[in-house]
């Protein structure tokens, strides 16, 4: 990728008469992803374990801003997303997409939110992505601010920065049911109505 932006001066007569500014990016890393989190409102929340209907919110820091932008000439817009390791009881995929929340697009940010919708056949005993490239850009760029490409490689799955490390959450759809009850008192306490 390009590292060097050169500005031409135009309103300050003494620059632009004999001289370019040159911005030299050569030293300066690309961003990359520092940690991976659930979201505040899931970190703050009592539970671990969430079902059908509800909604997982999953955070990406970056180490600098970087700008979520849609490709040009690209019809139909696929938002970026990351790979879950959610079990889908409906096939033999054992994947699911946390997919970027739209509002973020177009603003500069070192904090990208991803939300998992948990459908019937999802189920997960330990919520994590699936590997270190989960997440994709598909048909949006994500660049810092001079329009280099960032890195998205996320941190190894292992390590303290990755969303399992982040908390303990369960993805289980199948409803709770009673087995069996077993009263502690004797029966002739108990009275219908």
């Amino acid at each position: 990728s390009e590292s060097r932006i050169t500005i031409t001066a135009l309103l300050a007569q003494s620059l632009s008469h004999s001289s370019h500014v040159v911005i030299d990016t050569t030293n300066d890393d690309v961003p990359r992803v520092e940690s991976v989190s659930f979201g505040n409102d899931i970190l703050g929340a009592a539970r671990n374990v969430y079902g059908s209907g509800d909604n997982i919110s999953v955070r990406v820091l970056f180490s600098q801003e970087v700008i979520v932008q849609a490709r040009p000439n690209v019809s139909q817009l696929d938002l970026p997303s990351l790979e879950l390791n959610v079990q889908q009881n409906t096939s033999e995929q054992a994947f699911a997409f946390a997919f970027l929340k739209s509002q973020v697009v177009g603003y500069r940010t070192r904090s990208l939110l991803f939300e998992f919708a948990v459908e019937t056949h999802h189920s997960q005993g330990f919520l994590n992505y699936r590997s270190m490239e989960s997440l994709q850009s598909n048909d949006y760029s994500i660049n810092d601010a001079f329009g280099r490409h960032v890195s998205l490689s996320l941190p190894s799955k292992m390590s303290g920065l990755s969303l399992g490390a982040s908390r303990s959450i369960e993805v289980n759809s199948s409803p709770a049911f009673i087995s069996s009850i077993f009263p502690s008192l004797d029966e002739s306490f108990y009275e219908f109505g």
